[in-house]
């Protein structure tokens, strides 16, 4: 395996993991916002310390 080929797998999978990561942070933002407001703070709190 060429050197150049190895730098090119390791970019695309560098680039791969960070549009996940993106994408896994909207989705827990979108699911964060409504939660908060149907649990409240109270609720919000024994969820964080279970989770």
């Amino acid at each position: 395996m060429k050197e150049g080929s190895v730098k090119h797998s390791f970019f695309s999978g560098v680039l791969i993991l960070t549009v996940a990561n993106l994408i896994v942070k909207v989705i827990g933002l979108i699911y964060k916002i409504p939660l908060t407001n149907i649990l409240g703070d109270e609720g919000m709190g024994y969820f964080n310390t279970a989770y």
